[in-house]
Order: C-alpha cells, then sequence, then structure tokens
C-alpha cells in the first residue's frame, strides 16, 4: 500500500434495488487519490457522481470492491468507527449549505465538534480560527438568515474544515451560486488544499472550478474514464 495515498478505490461497485431488480450505479470503479491532491469529478446528470463522492465520505458503502482511506478499509469500520470517520477525517461541503437557521454564523461552523461532545471552549476557538480562515471573522455571531449566498457558502466550507480534516469532500459547491461567488468559492477550495494540505475532492459540473483541480476524471453512465 503506498503510504502517499489518500484513497485506494479497488474495483467497486454499487448496486441498488429497483423495481425489476437490482440496477447498476457504479461499475468497477478503480482509483487512486494522492495525499493533498485536488481532483474534479466531471459527468452529466446521473452519472454517479455523487454515489461515488458519499462512498468516499463512508455516506453509504459499496456493494463490492474496498475503499481503503490511508490503507483503512472503510467498510470494515464499526458503525461508532464510521460515525468519527465522517465527523472529524472528512469535511463535506454540499450544494445547498444546510446551515441551521436559528444559530448564529460561528454556532452553526461549531456544530460538528458539539456534536461530537469536544471541550465547548476548544470547539469555539477552532470555530473562529476556521471563519478565520475563509474570511468571515467580522461575521460570527451574526444570524446566518442576514448572510448572503455566497457567505453562507463559505460559512458552511468553515464548518467542513472545523476539525481540521485530512479530505474535503464538495459536491457541486458552486450550483447554487452567481458567477461572482463561485469564484470566490472556488478560489477558497483551491486556496484551503494547498495551505492546509488537505486533499480536496470535487463533484462539478462547472468547468471553470473543474480546471482548477490538479486532475479531472469523468464519469459516463457509471464508469470511470481518466480525462
Amino acid at each position: 500500500m503506498n503510504s502517499q495515498l489518500m484513497y485506494s478505490v479497488r474495483d467497486v461497485s454499487k448496486t441498488v434495488p429497483g423495481p425489476k431488480g437490482e440496477v447498476s450505479i457504479l461499475h468497477h470503479i478503480s482509483l487512486d487519490i494522492a495525499h493533498q491532491e485536488s481532483l474534479a469529478v466531471i459527468g452529466a446528470s446521473g452519472s454517479a457522481k455523487t454515489t461515488l463522492l458519499h462512498l468516499l465520505g463512508g455516506l453509504d458503502l459499496p456493494t463490492s470492491g474496498q475503499i481503503l482511506f490511508s490503507g483503512q478499509d472503510i467498510a470494515a469500520f464499526s458503525w461508532s468507527e464510521l460515525t468519527t470517520f465522517r465527523n472529524t477525517r472528512v469535511g463535506f461541503v454540499f450544494q445547498f449549505h444546510h446551515l441551521l437557521p436559528e444559530f448564529s454564523a460561528l454556532e452553526n461552523v461549531a456544530m460538528p465538534g458539539l456534536i461530537h461532545s469536544f471541550e465547548r471552549s476548544k470547539v469555539y476557538s477552532l470555530a473562529r480560527e476556521a471563519l478565520d480562515l475563509v474570511g468571515l471573522s467580522a461575521l460570527e455571531n451574526h444570524p446566518v438568515t442576514t448572510l448572503s449566498g455566497g457567505e453562507r457558502q463559505l460559512t458552511a466550507i468553515a464548518r467542513a474544515v472545523l476539525m481540521r480534516p485530512e479530505v474535503i469532500l464538495a459536491d457541486e459547491p458552486t450550483g447554487n451560486l452567481d458567477e461572482e461567488n463561485g469564484e470566490l468559492v472556488a478560489d477558497l477550495l483551491v486556496r484551503l488544499n494547498k495551505e492546509t494540505s488537505t486533499t480536496l475532492i470535487v463533484v462539478t459540473h462547472n468547468l471553470t472550478l473543474a480546471h482548477k483541480m490538479g486532475r479531472q476524471i469523468q464519469l459516463r453512465s457509471g464508469a470511470l474514464y481518466e480525462n
């Protein structure tokens, strides 16, 4: 096993039940992703990009094959180990920010640490550092309902990096943003990848964002193609 690999995906397939039997979503995917790499996963709607991202993040498990994270098989994790993996080693950014409207920006960013029952003062210190990292320190006490769309997505990115994850998985992170805010978010993700040595994997239709990544791969009907 190459110690420089963040992920080693080996012959992974994913099927789901359908009205006429099993439906194949991903077909025998094999893929290596290096530590600190930036990777774009592109493809048409329905090509299983999000399914692949969920498998990498432990939100779902493969039907067959292996997904090794720093040499550890995600599918072999216990439920508690899988929960810890998702909460501390992986940061998720989605197309919609999924912030809690009744809380401030700081409280939203701190939420993963609070859910994990870490020391409150330490969690809020990390949350302030994360907000500073994305340039939103001045807005920490603002209700998220008062933030712009771009500011909300930056807050969601701060939440994703709160626990200093080894990898950020971003699913269409610019999909709900206008061009200006999309560019801001794209540049921030690239900067975080470089400055925090975090592996970055982005699912996107945005070719401008994809071309900012160090490598691009394409999914077509659940099959993998290197660009």
